[in-house]
């Protein structure tokens, strides 16, 4: 998949990912449990990037991402080594590696992603969210109502693409979407019928936010690539009460800035530079001492440079993140 493609899914993933928490309970204590207990998950097929009805039918049944009440800026650690990731599928398709992994602040979101690099296009996303997900009492066409071991779920199918919603339990749903494997719709049931509880997997990207100014609170923290040679760690902060959910976000990877220009800055004692396009986001980008290259991109509008400069000046960045992950199976 190329690194276009790669982005575009992460950020239909976030987009997705922002709608039921605000009303969804204290989620995923007893995922591990149930599923557990209970036979394995089953699943189908639905598109993601596609006619624009499909799609808003696909989020609005997608992904729900925790928005968090007002806090004061003070230091936070986002996704510490010790955020364990609940599940895993027992199979998949054969050449498939992972190469995603997100979790929310509090762990109640978490979404793992594979993908096959031989062909573009192919991948398997399986997310946990929190609260449960109400059942649609009429489903669109393509959609059906179906069982997940003992839970109540429903597939939606569009294109190549297969969607596979269920509810484990009261504070619980698991989401797994499957694009472009052959014979996608039987895949993803299969790739369902094999989900269990993993409990070692974890995400640690090593990186984290100080302080935060102007309302946001840290969100997620994801890391990404193809193999741990080019593994990408990122944090996210947000504005709780801003409905478009834009972010503030700091990436620590082997590239660079997109391009060339800006107006130096001075960052964390190293000469680093500042770039406001005018139209989305404003970067900033700084070489660390150990080659590496720390990137900070606001996309909320209400940030000045210099508080852009400071979030980078009390970041918290590691040496050792743990890509040993990425590439593999």
């Amino acid at each position: 998949m190329s690194r276009l493609a790669l982005d575009e899914t992460e950020e239909l993933i976030r987009r997705g990912l922002r709608r039921r928490a605000e009303s969804a309970p204290d989620p995923a204590v007893g995922i591990r449990t149930v599923l557990g207990a209970a036979p394995p998950p089953r699943r189908s097929r639905t598109p993601l990037l596609l006619v624009a009805a499909a799609a808003a039918i696909v989020l609005a049944v997608s992904i729900g991402v925790i928005v968090r009440p007002d806090a004061p800026a003070e230091r936070v650690t986002v996704a510490a080594p010790g955020s364990v990731l609940a599940l895993r599928p027992a199979w998949l398709p054969d050449g498939f590696v992972e190469r995603y992994r997100e979790i929310s602040a509090d762990g109640s979101l978490q979404t793992r992603g594979w993908t096959r690099p031989d062909e573009q296009g192919q991948e398997v996303l399986l997310t946990l969210l929190p609260g449960a997900e109400e059942m649609p009492e009429t489903l669109p066409p393509g959609g059906e109502r179906i069982t997940v071991g003992e839970a109540p779920g429903y597939r939606y199918t569009v294109g190549d693409t297969a969607l596979v919603t269920w509810t484990p339990d009261q504070d619980s749903t698991v989401q797994l979407r499957v694009t472009g494997v052959p014979d996608t719709s039987a895949a993803a049931r299969r790739i369902a019928d094999s989900v269990e509880p993993d409990g070692t997997a974890r995400v640690h990207a090593d990186l984290a936010f100080g302080a935060l100014p102007g309302g946001l609170v840290a969100d997620t923290t994801a890391v990404r690539g193809v193999s741990p040679a080019d593994g990408v760690d990122e944090v996210r902060a947000v504005a709780p009460g801003d409905p478009g959910r834009s972010a503030l976000s700091a990436e620590v990877s082997d590239d660079g800035p997109a391009g060339p220009g800006g107006t130096p800055v001075r960052v964390r004692g190293l000469e680093g530079t500042y770039v406001a396009d005018g139209v989305a986001t404003r970067d900033l980008s700084v070489r660390l001492p150990d080659g590496r290259w720390l990137v900070l991109r606001d996309a909320t509008d209400q940030l000045t440079r210099e508080q852009v400069v400071a979030v980078a000046e009390d970041l918290v960045i590691g040496e050792q993140p743990d890509h040993s992950w990425l590439g593999q199976r």
